[in-house]
């Protein structure tokens, strides 16, 4: 069970620093 709340607390965590990358993109992109 350990591994496997791992494994979720690093994929939510990918997914985290990929919307604020995408989000920065986007906002510079409007100015």
């Amino acid at each position: 069970m350990g591994t496997l709340r791992h494994k979720i607390e690093v994929y939510v965590w990918q997914v985290h620093i990929v919307l604020c990358e995408e989000g920065e993109l986007s906002l510079k992109g409007r100015l």
